[in-house]
Protein backbone atom coordinates (compact mmCIF):
# COMPACT_ATOMS: atom_id res chain seq x y z
CA UNK A 1 0.00 0.00 0.00
CA UNK A 2 1.10 3.47 -1.36
CA UNK A 3 -0.85 6.67 0.06
CA UNK A 4 -0.42 9.48 -1.75
CA UNK A 5 -2.50 12.25 0.09
CA UNK A 6 -2.70 16.18 0.06
CA UNK A 7 -5.09 19.02 -0.72
CA UNK A 8 -7.04 19.53 -4.10
CA UNK A 9 -4.75 21.07 -6.93
CA UNK A 10 -1.17 19.29 -5.45
CA UNK A 11 -0.80 16.84 -7.78
CA UNK A 12 -2.35 14.04 -6.09
CA UNK A 13 -3.38 12.49 -9.21
CA UNK A 14 -0.47 13.34 -11.68
CA UNK A 15 1.66 11.86 -9.29
CA UNK A 16 -0.18 8.33 -8.89
CA UNK A 17 -0.24 7.91 -12.62
CA UNK A 18 3.57 8.58 -12.37
CA UNK A 19 4.43 6.15 -10.01
CA UNK A 20 1.71 3.41 -11.30
CA UNK A 21 3.52 3.82 -14.88
CA UNK A 22 7.54 3.85 -13.51
CA UNK A 23 6.90 0.63 -11.28
CA UNK A 24 4.45 -1.10 -12.43
CA UNK A 25 1.71 -1.06 -9.37
CA UNK A 26 -1.92 -0.73 -9.55
CA UNK A 27 -4.15 2.30 -8.66
CA UNK A 28 -6.35 1.87 -6.26
CA UNK A 29 -10.17 1.84 -7.39
CA UNK A 30 -12.58 4.07 -5.77
CA UNK A 31 -16.27 2.73 -4.93
CA UNK A 32 -17.54 5.88 -6.90
CA UNK A 33 -15.58 8.20 -9.27
CA UNK A 34 -18.85 10.68 -8.36
CA UNK A 35 -16.68 13.50 -6.68
CA UNK A 36 -19.43 14.85 -5.05
CA UNK A 37 -20.00 11.33 -3.06
CA UNK A 38 -16.47 10.34 -3.23
CA UNK A 39 -16.25 11.13 0.93
CA UNK A 40 -19.03 8.47 1.14
CA UNK A 41 -17.31 5.50 0.35
CA UNK A 42 -13.96 6.50 1.35
CA UNK A 43 -14.61 3.94 4.97
CA UNK A 44 -15.15 1.14 2.85
CA UNK A 45 -12.26 2.15 0.30
CA UNK A 46 -10.09 2.69 3.30
CA UNK A 47 -10.80 -0.72 5.55
CA UNK A 48 -10.73 -2.56 1.55
CA UNK A 49 -7.41 -1.06 0.90
CA UNK A 50 -6.06 -1.35 4.40
CA UNK A 51 -7.19 -5.43 4.77
CA UNK A 52 -5.44 -5.77 1.20
CA UNK A 53 -2.04 -4.35 2.33
CA UNK A 54 -2.38 -6.20 5.86
CA UNK A 55 -3.16 -9.07 3.30
CA UNK A 56 0.67 -8.35 1.73
CA UNK A 57 -1.78 -7.94 -2.15
CA UNK A 58 1.03 -7.95 -4.63
CA UNK A 59 1.86 -5.46 -6.36
CA UNK A 60 0.92 -2.75 -3.46
CA UNK A 61 -1.73 -0.86 -4.46
CA UNK A 62 -1.06 2.97 -4.83
CA UNK A 63 -3.74 4.85 -3.41
CA UNK A 64 -4.76 8.75 -4.21
CA UNK A 65 -6.58 9.32 -0.88
CA UNK A 66 -7.21 7.50 1.41
CA UNK A 67 -8.41 8.03 5.39
CA UNK A 68 -6.18 11.01 6.28
CA UNK A 69 -8.23 12.93 4.08
CA UNK A 70 -11.64 12.01 5.77
CA UNK A 71 -10.08 13.48 8.84
CA UNK A 72 -9.17 16.97 7.22
CA UNK A 73 -11.69 17.45 4.81
CA UNK A 74 -14.82 16.10 6.87
CA UNK A 75 -14.65 19.30 9.35
CA UNK A 76 -13.17 21.95 7.35
CA UNK A 77 -14.84 21.72 3.83
CA UNK A 78 -18.54 19.65 4.76
CA UNK A 79 -18.50 21.21 8.10
CA UNK A 80 -19.04 17.70 9.34
CA UNK A 81 -17.60 14.83 11.48
CA UNK A 82 -14.99 12.73 10.29
CA UNK A 83 -16.72 9.79 9.48
CA UNK A 84 -13.84 7.84 11.06
CA UNK A 85 -14.02 8.48 14.92
CA UNK A 86 -11.04 9.80 16.76
CA UNK A 87 -9.74 6.19 17.59
CA UNK A 88 -10.65 4.47 14.36
CA UNK A 89 -8.31 6.66 12.45
CA UNK A 90 -5.48 6.46 15.19
CA UNK A 91 -5.78 2.91 14.67
CA UNK A 92 -5.52 2.83 10.66
CA UNK A 93 -2.66 5.65 10.86
CA UNK A 94 -0.68 2.84 13.53
CA UNK A 95 -1.43 0.15 10.95
CA UNK A 96 -0.05 2.30 8.24
CA UNK A 97 3.13 2.84 10.70
CA UNK A 98 3.87 -1.03 11.60
CA UNK A 99 3.49 -2.24 8.15
CA UNK A 100 5.58 0.74 6.87
CA UNK A 101 3.67 1.52 3.81
CA UNK A 102 4.82 5.12 2.30
CA UNK A 103 2.80 8.18 2.79
CA UNK A 104 3.28 10.76 0.17
CA UNK A 105 1.92 14.18 0.99
CA UNK A 106 2.09 16.49 -2.13
CA UNK A 107 3.04 19.77 -0.72
CA UNK A 108 3.86 22.19 -3.45
CA UNK A 109 4.00 25.71 -2.32
CA UNK A 110 0.67 27.20 -1.20
CA UNK A 111 0.32 30.05 -4.15
CA UNK A 112 0.63 27.24 -6.81
CA UNK A 113 -2.21 24.92 -4.93
CA UNK A 114 -4.66 28.22 -4.70
CA UNK A 115 -4.12 28.77 -8.18
CA UNK A 116 -4.56 25.08 -9.10
CA UNK A 117 -7.49 25.09 -7.25
CA UNK A 118 -8.95 28.32 -8.39
CA UNK A 119 -9.06 27.29 -12.14
CA UNK A 120 -10.60 23.93 -12.15
CA UNK A 121 -13.78 22.81 -10.59
CA UNK A 122 -13.96 21.71 -7.08
CA UNK A 123 -15.92 20.90 -4.62
CA UNK A 124 -18.24 23.50 -2.64
CA UNK A 125 -16.08 24.47 -0.20
CA UNK A 126 -12.70 23.99 -0.80
CA UNK A 127 -11.38 27.38 -2.70
CA UNK A 128 -12.29 29.53 0.11
CA UNK A 129 -11.07 26.86 2.44
CA UNK A 130 -8.14 25.91 0.52
CA UNK A 131 -5.51 27.52 3.25
CA UNK A 132 -6.96 25.97 6.45
CA UNK A 133 -6.73 22.45 4.31
CA UNK A 134 -3.08 23.12 3.15
CA UNK A 135 -2.31 23.89 6.80
CA UNK A 136 -3.67 20.72 8.04
CA UNK A 137 -1.51 18.66 5.67
CA UNK A 138 1.43 20.32 7.15
CA UNK A 139 0.66 19.38 10.49
CA UNK A 140 0.12 16.19 9.05
CA UNK A 141 3.29 15.85 7.88
CA UNK A 142 4.41 17.56 11.59
CA UNK A 143 3.10 14.51 13.38
CA UNK A 144 4.74 12.02 10.71
CA UNK A 145 7.75 14.04 11.98
CA UNK A 146 11.49 12.61 10.47
CA UNK A 147 9.91 9.25 9.40
CA UNK A 148 11.46 7.61 6.18
CA UNK A 149 7.48 6.46 5.99
CA UNK A 150 6.59 9.79 5.03
CA UNK A 151 7.74 11.93 2.04
CA UNK A 152 6.76 15.16 1.16
CA UNK A 153 6.70 16.01 -2.78
CA UNK A 154 6.52 19.06 -4.57
CA UNK A 155 6.12 19.10 -8.20
CA UNK A 156 7.64 22.20 -8.92
CA UNK A 157 11.09 21.04 -7.64
CA UNK A 158 13.14 19.55 -10.92
CA UNK A 159 13.88 15.96 -10.12
CA UNK A 160 11.48 14.91 -7.15
CA UNK A 161 9.42 12.42 -9.44
CA UNK A 162 13.16 10.43 -9.93
CA UNK A 163 14.27 10.80 -6.33
CA UNK A 164 10.24 9.55 -5.38
CA UNK A 165 10.41 6.76 -7.06
CA UNK A 166 14.15 5.65 -6.06
CA UNK A 167 12.75 5.92 -2.72
CA UNK A 168 9.72 3.70 -3.45
CA UNK A 169 11.69 1.22 -5.71
CA UNK A 170 13.54 0.82 -2.02
CA UNK A 171 10.69 0.33 0.04
CA UNK A 172 9.59 -2.30 -2.93
CA UNK A 173 12.82 -4.22 -2.06
CA UNK A 174 12.42 -4.26 1.38
CA UNK A 175 8.74 -4.99 1.46
CA UNK A 176 9.49 -7.94 -0.22
CA UNK A 177 12.22 -9.36 2.45
CA UNK A 178 9.45 -8.60 5.16
CA UNK A 179 6.69 -10.66 6.62
CA UNK A 180 3.82 -9.46 8.86
CA UNK A 181 3.12 -11.30 12.17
Amino acid sequence: MIIVEGPDGSGKSTLVAEIVKRLGLIQGTRSTLDRDRLHETTVMDSYRAVMAAVNGMDPPVVWDRMFYSDGIYAPIVRDEEPMFPGDTLEYLHRLVLAMRAPVILCLPPLEVVRANVASSKQLAGVVENIDTIYQAYEMLAREFGNSNQCMIYDYTIRGNIPRLANRLREYLRNREQRTFS
